[in-house]
């Protein structure tokens, strides 16, 4: 079978003003360079700034060049490397990729043009993407690369959140980590999140596991939205807060749950709108080269 030379990546033209102005555009399969690494992606997460962009929106300020590929979280499987990457023995293995440049340091250290998908550098809604070998980790067996792509931006935000949070100093430098990683580092803790996007929602699902470790002594104070981390027409939002009465709980878990389901609605229809472009153009690619 012959290997294909060209590949789809959905690109936002310069007047665009919706995310129905992406474009898709074939382009010819990149080499990597010496330390770089060619991945075939597999899987594509989207942030609800993917559609600020797409649509470059004044509320994601910045330079984005015309024709940006869009997308800063994804997986996909090592296709081929550089002669001097340090991957060059691992074709085939499934991986996930730092968003952008800043690997350690102070936050001054990132720098912006980095960023995929963000102002200059192409981003994930592509079936090929030419990453620096440092970006790439291995992905843990345990996930599928759908779920993979889903932890990079927010996911980890939401960990690094916490954890400066409990192992934070005084000069805004991050401590090692104390104890064992399966520690009850929240009990008794209260954890505030803002809004209901994604940073949020990891953050309430990584107290969640740590409330449900608990011994019953401590509880973590959290507001834990069954309707958002597991959505069900049968299952009812609940509001854990031991002081307040069972009316109050059902008021405040309804008007919460109304008001999640409007804001939601659309972001919700945008990202689909969205990853509905990604998916059609991916399955459409997969039957081709069949």
């Amino acid at each position: 079978m012959i290997s294909p030379t060209t590949y789809a990546a959905w690109t936002i033209p310069a007047t665009a003003t919706n995310i129905s102005d992406l474009t898709k555009q074939e382009k010819q399969i990149p080499t990597p360079g010496p330390k770089q690494v060619l991945l075939k992606m597999t899987a594509a997460s989207l942030n609800y700034r993917d559609v600020l962009i797409s649509s470059r929106s004044p509320q994601y300020p910045g330079n984005h060049k015309p024709g940006l590929v869009p997308g800063s979280d994804g997986a996909g499987i090592i296709h081929s490397t550089g002669a001097d990457s340090s991957w060059k023995n691992k074709i085939g293995l499934s991986v996930v990729f730092n968003q952008n440049g800043w690997l350690s340091g102070d936050f001054r250290n990132l720098d912006f043009t980095t960023i995929l998908g963000g102002t200059g550098q192409d981003g994930t809604l592509q079936e090929y993407l030419v990453l620096p070998d440092e970006w790439v980790v291995e992905q843990p067996p345990s996930l599928s690369a759908v779920e993979a792509a889903c932890l990079i931006t927010a996911g980890s935000t939401a960990w690094w959140a916490l954890r400066g949070g409990l192992d934070g100093k005084l000069d805004g430098s991050v401590g090692d980590w104390r104890g064992s990683w399966m520690d009850k580092r929240l009990e008794g803790k209260w954890v505030l999140t803002l809004g209901t996007g994604g940073v949020s929602c990891f953050a309430i699902q990584v107290c969640l596991f740590d409330l449900l470790t608990l011994d019953g002594k401590n509880r973590t104070f959290l507001l834990m939205l069954d309707r958002l981390l597991q959505p069900s027409a049968q299952r009812s939002s609940q509001l854990l807060l031991p002081t307040a009465s069972s009316r109050l709980r059902r008021t405040s878990a309804q008007r919460i749950s109304s008001t999640m389901s409007r804001r939601q609605t659309g972001m919700k229809r945008s990202c689909e709108s969205l990853a509905g472009k990604a998916s059609t153009t991916l399955s459409k690619r997969v039957v081709q080269e069949r």
